[in-house]
């Protein structure tokens, strides 16, 4: 977050930016949508940064870190600690990037990661945006599948359970089983 502001302090002192508020958490759809709105309205009056841009389609929400304005559109910046882009934030930021694409504007050529070292990062959107939206319809498959809840309830102990939410869930359910990982 202090990395995030850094970019957006410096970005405060060159251009005209926008901050999009995020919704609270009483406001449900609504207030996505209408912070989704106000995004959008941003961009089409041609603001020159926004922080904070919410998409949503009904399914999709998003908070892009920072929407600059490019040609006749909008290229999306994210920030990351990182010293080199992931493949992860480049799916994000493909993601993001359809969304402008979407609302009417031009698909984004470029998309950008500004580095915790102060350098950015851009990436072609085209290079990501198929392999995007492959994993977003087999999202959207799998969301349409009936849940099924494993069996056992339980995972074997690895080592990401100490900040795992459900750890004490496995715990419980290696100890209620008399797992041999208690050996």
């Amino acid at each position: 977050l202090r990395h995030e502001q850094k970019v957006l302090e410096q970005l405060h002192r060159e251009y005209e930016v926008l901050v999009i508020e995020q919704p609270d958490r009483d406001h449900g759809i609504a207030g996505i949508q209408a912070a989704a709105d106000k995004t959008y309205q941003a961009m089409r009056s041609g603001v020159d940064v926004i922080f904070q841009g919410c998409f949503f389609d009904g399914q999709f929400l998003g908070y892009s870190d920072f929407l600059i304005r490019a040609d006749e559109g909008y290229e999306v910046y994210d920030t990351k600690l990182a010293k080199s882009a992931k493949e992860s934030a480049l799916i994000q930021l493909a993601s993001y990037s359809d969304q402008v694409e979407r609302l009417g504007f031009p698909l984004p050529a470029t998309m950008h990661v500004w580095l915790g070292t102060g350098e950015i990062s851009s990436h072609s959107v085209a290079d990501h945006l198929d392999q995007m939206r492959t994993l977003r319809i087999k999202l959207e498959e799998r969301l349409e599948q009936d849940a099924h809840v494993p069996d056992p309830l339980w995972a074997d102990k690895r080592g990401a359970c100490s900040a795992c939410r459900w750890r004490e869930v496995c715990v419980d359910g290696r100890e209620l089983a008399r797992d041999l990982s208690l050996v």
